[in-house]
């Protein structure tokens, strides 16, 4: 929700992004910026020779064929993910989404013929591996590696552990170990006092079927409302708006994503803001517990005024909907100069961010983040002191070069457009990693 009125300007330019490195498909396997991210693998695919094709619109396609195969790739995606038992699921699960997303742009029909399968085969990212998925769908409207998953009785146990808010997936692949596969087993534990875990993990299996449960675009508007007038009974001319699935507008929504920037706080935020807000909505019986610490530095701190910057605050929330359920929330405060940053971060979703902080850092040698657009020397460092000053999203993409999206088309890594362009340009020669 927004008090002041923005005006989102799309274009109707079509066009791909032309991938030349294989940068662009670097999993972020460890917490680092994506553009950082360095490999062996990457290293061998450098010192290929690339043989480039268009195969790729620059709209979706409505085929039926591509859309099923798309779904039955995110699965296996969304299976590597949440039941991770070794360092490369994570670039599986990584890899599997950005194919099922290129099944969505193919300018043609995947069919179960040989002829449609060899051509499917010269887009990059569609090794003999994925090929054999495929034509295991076509045979049985299924995949093998999906029944192996459900069968697995570890990978279902670490699948269990970590839906819960605050564990991850080496804390999951510990407590199945100990014998604690499904959520009853933790809760009998805790009972038992067998089992001690730490406070947000607590929250976690206490709301564990809530936090697993999306609510409704109308229950996250409101939960936004809700924030959105104690903020302006402070700071009446705040600019609050709700992100993420939200605002590229989904249906229903896993957790509220709040970012908040205010024009008279330009360069920094004003001290104790997000607390002071946090406590205002919990004394009128909206929040029920918190995932990050109160009245405590949630910030960074400008070295110059020594005020803070951006700000943020994790919590539970109590619906106002339905009696007794509690949802995730997010509440950032940023300074009003980075709020397209801010914004297009926000927005998601992490892989179009991802394709956009690439093509950033690999085509236009500058370093985007949800602070700002800064160019770098020849060396790699981050100009700090040239940043790019963006009043709009539209902005931060015309610099880049790249056709404005608007929220709902950013949906996959491949959603990233350079102007002037007609297609996505292929690198063939990649196919190995997905054997």
């Amino acid at each position: 929700m927004k008090r002041k009125d923005e005006n989102e300007q799309g274009t109707a330019d079509k066009g791909w992004l032309k991938r030349r490195k294989m940068e662009y498909h670097i999993p972020q396997l460890q917490h680092k910026a994506a553009s950082d991210v360095e490999n062996q693998v990457v290293s061998r695919v450098q010192k290929m020779g690339s043989h480039i094709r268009n195969c790729v619109n620059a709209v979706p396609n409505n085929y039926k064929l591509n859309l099923r195969l798309s779904e039955l790739f995110s699965e296996i995606s969304k299976l590597y993910k949440e039941c991770p038992l070794n360092d490369t699921d994570s670039w599986r699960s990584y890899t599997y989404t950005v194919i099922s997303g290129r099944f969505r742009y193919l300018d043609f029909e995947v069919k179960d013929t040989t002829e449609s399968l060899k051509r499917l085969q010269k887009v990059k990212g569609f090794g003999a591996k994925v090929i054999a998925q495929c034509k295991e769908y076509f045979a049985t409207n299924t995949c093998q590696i999906i029944r192996e998953f459900n069968k697995d009785p570890m990978r279902r146990g670490v699948r269990n552990m970590i839906k819960i808010w605050g564990i991850g997936p080496k804390k999951g692949a510990e407590l199945v170990k100990l014998g604690y596969s499904t959520i009853e087993k933790i809760r009998q534990a805790l009972a038992c006092r067998k089992l001690l875990l730490e406070k947000n993990a607590l929250v976690g299996v206490q709301y564990y079927e809530d936090f697993q449960e999306k609510m409704s675009r109308d229950e996250a508007q409101q939960i936004g409302q809700i924030i959105s007038n104690a903020c302006w009974e402070q700071y009446p001319d705040a600019e609050v708006s709700i992100m993420g699935s939200f605002r590229r507008g989904n249906d229903s929504c896993g957790d509220v994503d709040i970012l908040i920037v205010h024009e008279k706080f330009n360069f920094t935020t004003p001290p104790g803001a997000i607390d002071e807000l946090v406590e205002c909505l919990r004394r009128r019986g909206h929040i029920s517990d918190h995932l990050t610490h109160v009245n405590k530095k949630n910030y960074n701190i400008d070295r110059s005024s020594h005020l803070p910057t951006s700000q943020m605050y994790m919590g539970v929330f109590i619906s106002p909907i339905t009696k007794g359920k509690k949802r995730r929330i997010d509440i950032k405060f940023y300074p009003y100069r980075e709020r397209a940053f801010a914004t297009l971060y926000f927005t998601g979703n992490a892989h179009f961010n991802r394709s956009m902080r690439l093509w950033a850092n690999k085509q236009r040698r500058m370093i985007l983040d949800d602070h700002g657009l800064y160019k770098q020397d020849n060396f790699g460092k981050v100009l700090k002191h040239e940043r790019v000053e963006a009043k709009s999203e539209k902005v931060v993409f015309d610099v880049l070069n790249l056709v404005y999206r608007e929220p709902r088309q950013r949906d996959s890594f491949d959603a990233v457009i350079e102007k002037g362009s007609s297609k996505l340009e292929f690198i063939e020669n990649s196919k190995k990693l997905y054997s």
